[in-house]
């Protein structure tokens, strides 16, 4: 007779124990140690990451030498300073040239730039859900990341978080645009295109 192991979500891993859990159909990411599962994003979510994600795809084809985007991957951001591990799957996570890792057979370490395409159902439900939502980014802040977006389908707006900012978040309407800054440099994107 087979037993299927379990999954425990009440004790804290380590990210070298997330790569050996048992594949129980769910996606999920480390905390601070906590393992958190994340649902299967809807179609809205996926037709945002997917627009982003060609965008990029394409301007990097183009401009090679800048780096390498992934989607929906593991990122080991480190230990907080509790020694407890995070390992967090972005939207999108792009790494410059210069840090692309030989070995992607391992979780990446931290993006430089962190994409996080917020869902209704469990970031934007109600404004405690929206902060854990905001909390994540700063996770990757924290790391090294030093450009965040998260992208807001209900405002129709994106949130620009810059390592080390001080100042109020820049947020994006649809009449503005994208911009990879100096971690892609002239990557620009109308971010009505994100929403249409």
């Amino acid at each position: 007779m087979l037993t299927r192991a379990l999954i425990d979500l009440h004790r804290e891993y380590t990210a070298e124990e997330l790569l050996t859990l048992p594949d129980d159909g769910n996606r999920y990411e480390l905390i601070e140690g906590s393992l958190f599962m994340t649902p299967p994003p809807m179609a809205e979510h996926g037709d945002i990451s997917d627009e982003l994600l060609t965008e990029l795809k394409n301007f990097l084809r183009l401009n090679p030498n800048l780096g390498r985007v992934w989607s929906h991957v593991g990122f080991n951001i480190g230990k907080k300073p509790n020694g407890k591990d995070n390992v967090l799957e972005p939207d999108l996570g792009f790494i410059i040239a210069e840090r692309v890792p030989s070995n992607t057979l391992a979780y990446l370490p931290y993006p430089d730039l962190a994409v996080e395409v917020w869902s209704r159902q469990s970031d934007l439900a109600d404004s405690d859900k929206l902060q854990k939502a905001r909390q994540k980014l700063q996770l990757y802040l924290r790391a090294g990341t030093r450009l965040a977006w998260g992208i807001n389908p209900i405002r129709q707006e994106v949130e620009v978080y810059h390592r080390g900012q001080t100042g109020p978040v820049q947020i994006l309407d649809i009449d503005q645009e994208l911009d990879g800054e100096d971690i892609i440099p002239g990557f620009k994107l109308p971010a009505r295109s994100l929403f249409q």
